[in-house]
């Protein structure tokens, strides 16, 4: 994997774990 690949996937899950806390 790339490493930019990498820094989407995490913010992906970063912006995911957001989600589910702004939306509870």
């Amino acid at each position: 994997m790339k490493n930019t690949e990498i820094v989407v996937q995490g913010a992906r899950a970063h912006n995911l774990k957001n989600i589910n806390v702004t939306i509870p």
